[in-house]
């Protein structure tokens, strides 16, 4: 019997139920086609239009993404991507089979790129993957399957890869008002983005002191009405212009006093959507195929 997960798993489910009363934009595949992208500008909350694809790609904005889907579906899929797929050099295998004393050392000679390492103990039996390395990757395959110890692993890592993705989609929406913004001091328009140029032309006539960079802010501490039972991370810019993480921010984040945000590196620690702990209970779906 083959199985496999069918990912993202209740994490949709949370996202379908949040949008019973909330609007903000996910970035999940529920996401309603007009959802909108929250942020605070002079102080106050604005939904901006989510910039379709289309304005995006006039200004070539375009952040890596990974095809969870096609990663995660298999445990199969899954050690693939590590040995020869889209995987082979992320940190993130670095940190599989901790109880089994890891299956991965950096790779000194190839800028530390992770490696399999040459002896390797999976579920209580060591293979020599110096030797037969097809025998470590299967013996992985097994290890990552559900039922197995390692596949609580594999759900852990494919949750942080669409974490990141989702991360990377508010990126571009962040990045897009900037340059609309930066593009409209100069006169220059284009019609995929004139929604959002308007509404950016009409804040800007209404706050002419703030600088471009300050159309990439996130929520803050503010609540989107209605989405009370959705927590939003937030996403703000650096003196710079520089976009950064931010988990909280507190008082007005345009000022530079109080505003000022706790930030963290890029990847992977901003937009993610945490839901309450009563709605943690959707089912998982699994599907099983002979």
């Amino acid at each position: 019997m083959n199985t496999f997960l069918l990912f993202p798993f209740a994490l949709s489910l949370l996202a379908t139920r949040a949008y019973a009363q909330c609007d903000a934009c996910l970035y999940t595949a529920d996401d309603a086609t007009d959802c909108k992208d929250y942020g605070q500008l002079g102080g106050e909350l604005v939904a901006w239009p989510r910039a379709s694809q289309e304005c995006l790609d006039v200004y070539d904005i375009k952040v890596a993404q990974q095809n969870v889907a096609s990663i995660c579906t298999y445990a199969s899929a899954f050690v693939n991507a590590f040995r020869v797929g889209d995987m082979q050099s992320s940190d993130a295998a670095l940190g599989l089979g901790a109880s089994e004393g890891f299956f991965f050392e950096q790779d000194p000679s190839n800028n530390n790129i992770p490696k399999l390492k040459d002896s390797i103990t999976v579920m209580g039996t060591t293979y020599d993957c110096s030797s037969d390395p097809t025998l470590c990757w299967n013996a992985l395959k097994a290890y990552f399957e559900i039922g197995s110890p390692g596949h609580a692993e594999m759900e852990q890592v494919c949750q942080t890869l669409e974490n990141k993705n989702r991360v990377n989609l508010q990126l571009e929406q962040s990045t897009v008002r900037i340059r609309l913004c930066e593009e409209l001091q100069n006169e220059v328009s284009a019609t995929e983005c004139a929604e959002l140029e308007a509404m950016i032309q009409e804040m800007g006539t209404a706050n002419p002191d703030l600088a471009c960079s300050a159309y990439g802010f996130g929520i803050g501490d503010a609540t989107i009405p209605g989405c009370e039972d959705v927590i939003l991370a937030t996403l703000a810019p650096t003196e710079d212009g520089t976009l950064e993480a931010s988990s909280e921010e507190t008082g007005d984040p345009t000022n530079g006093e109080d505003g000022e945000s706790s930030s963290a590196p890029v990847i992977g620690t901003f937009t993610i959507c945490v839901f309450v702990v009563n709605w943690v209970n959707a089912a998982t779906i699994w599907f099983y195929v002979m």
